[in-house]
Parts: C-alpha cells; structure tokens; sequence
C-alpha cells in the first residue's frame, strides 16, 4: 500500500514538473519572440551594404605571383560567400524576422567563415597587393563579432537596447566586409589589365 502512494506522489510530481518544464519553455520562447522582433526592429541602422552575391569569384589574374594566387583562391570565394551571409543575415532584421533559427544558423556560417579567414591570414599572411583588402576585412570581422556577441548577451539579459546598438555595429561590420571584396574584385581587375597589356 506504501509502496503504491508513493508511486502515485511521483507520478503527480513528475506532471507537475512536466507541467512547470512545458510553462517556463513556453513563457521563454514567448521572451524570444519579443526579443527577435526587437532586434528586427533595430536592426535597420548602420551603413547601407554593397549588394554583394556569393558564388565564384572573378578568375585569378594572370599578373599575380604564386604567392597571391594562393591568397586569392582561399580568401576570394569564402570574403564574398562572408558578404553574402552578414548582408542577408542583416537583411532578415530589416524586413523585421522572427526566425530565430534562421538569425542563429546564419550566425554560425558567418563565425565559421571569419575562423577560416582569420587563420588563412594568421599562417600565411597578406601579400603587399592585398593590403587593402585584408585592412578592411579586419575592420569589419571585428565590427562583426562585437555585435553578434553582443546581441547574444542582450537576448541572454533581455536588454533590448544592447541588442538594438549591437545590430548597428553589425550592419557596420557588414558593410565593411562587403568593402573588401569590392578592393579584391579591384585589385584582380587591375593585375589582369597589367597583364594584358604586357
């Protein structure tokens, strides 16, 4: 008989906390969904984005060494699929999203795209012709994990005036990538007309 109520208490007690784990799920994703639409609200400041596309960048230019054919073929395709991803990830603030899967997967790409960039650079470092390129890459992978983080600890804190200034950083940092493929696409158009005209 014991033994039976005290099954029955810890079937109730397992409903109740069942019951509890379901309500403070559903009261915090309820929190989320305001704070999505919070940081979608503010996520339209900082400088407007070159409309950058992914896909295959221009051909490497005759006129590099062997030095910069490899820094173009690593750096060019992943700066440009980075601009493609910070611009659409900023883009889903702007037309307001509540797709928080989305906001979060898109984060990741961009993290795990700036960690391939960032140790390319680190072991082989920047040929003089590409300066200006890598310059402005720094710029804005920094801008940009300043406010990815950022937005991260203002949802964690609810502070929706720290996400709100984070989504400004961001849209900066985008930007400033997007400038850096633009200088890449620069430098490999001239190297090839040098090379043309030799």
């Amino acid at each position: 008989m014991l033994d039976s109520l005290q099954a029955k208490r810890g079937r109730l007690g397992h409903g109740v906390r069942a019951r509890g784990a379901r309500r403070t799920a559903a009261g915090a994703a309820v929190l989320l969904a305001v704070g999505v639409g919070a940081v979608a609200a503010a996520w339209g400041g900082g400088r407007p984005l070159i409309d950058v596309q992914s896909g295959t960048p221009p051909p490497a230019a005759a006129g590099f060494n062997a030095e910069e054919r490899a820094y173009y073929a690593f750096v060019a395709p992943r700066l440009r699929q980075l601009a493609a991803e910070t611009r659409e990830l900023a883009e889903l603030g702007e037309r307001r999203s509540r797709n928080l899967l989305a906001i979060q997967g898109r984060q990741r790409r961009v993290e795990a795209l700036l960690d391939e960039l960032d140790r390319f650079l680190d072991e082989h470092g920047t040929p003089g012709r590409f300066a200006a390129t890598s310059d402005s890459y720094l710029d804005g992978a920094a801008s940009t994990r300043e406010g990815i983080d950022e937005a991260r600890e203002g949802f964690r804190r609810f502070d929706w005036d720290r996400v709100a200034r984070a989504t400004g950083v961001f849209t900066d940092g985008a930007a400033e990538i997007a400038r850096a493929v633009s200088e890449l696409d620069r430098v490999a158009g001239e190297a090839a007309q040098g090379a043309a005209g030799r």
